[in-house]
């Protein structure tokens, strides 16, 4: 099943005219997407190929169709702040909701929705989506937005330098390896980035995947 997304001229004192109306797709409206499915507590741990432990965070809120796999990815990647602090996320609620809601506001800033129903919609939609690993973003987006103001959301490199394939991966050599651990880096040339997006959104590649 997909969301409907279309746009109207229709006026209304209620919306916003120019914005888009949204239908829900795969949320429900009277119940939460964290409250809808089974949630545990577990410890995930990395270890080498000698068997030391390379990372580990305990009693973190995992849910319980997850995959050990999946927990041990997303805890030592793409929960924020320093390990053992209390700035540490704990919680895939967090993650996730720190991401859709930061989407959800830029939204509301854009006037992307005619209605705040609308809006609300969208945000358990994309909390669904990402829950249930029906998709999900590019590592940037998980490492930067919720955390900066103007957060890096794409694995790019934009520069106006010419510069030759061979040279890229020479330099610098941190740029080629921005997205931290993602599959693949992404460079992207200035000639080829538009001066203008219409919000950070669009510079979002997803990557479609189930741990």
């Amino acid at each position: 099943m997909e969301p409907t997304i279309t746009t109207t001229s229709k006026k209304s004192s209620t919306s916003n005219a120019t914005g888009l109306t949204y239908k829900r797709a795969f949320s429900k409206a009277d119940i939460h997407p964290f409250d809808d499915v089974e949630w545990e507590m577990r410890s995930a741990t990395i270890t080498n190929e000698k068997g030391d432990v390379v990372f580990c965070q305990e009693n973190v809120e995992i849910p319980a169709f997850w995959s050990q796999m999946a927990t041990n990815v997303v805890v030592s990647k793409y929960f924020r702040g320093a390990l053992g602090s209390i700035e540490r996320e704990s919680s895939v609620k967090q993650l996730i909701s720190r991401v859709s809601q930061t989407i959800s506001l830029w939204a509301q800033k854009g006037d992307y929705f005619q209605t705040k129903a609308e809006l609300e919609a969208f945000e358990d939609d994309l909390t669904y989506l990402l829950l249930h690993q029906m998709m999900a973003f590019n590592s940037p987006v998980w490492f930067n937005v919720g955390i900066e103001d103007h957060p890096s959301a794409a694995p790019v490199l934009s520069t106006r330098s010419k510069i030759t394939c061979r040279a890229f991966w020479t330099w610098p050599k941190p740029k080629a390896c921005c997205s931290k651990a993602a599959l693949v880096p992404a460079p992207i040339f200035h000639r080829f980035v538009p001066r203008k997006r219409p919000s950070p959104v669009a510079a979002m590649p997803l990557v479609q995947y189930r741990l």
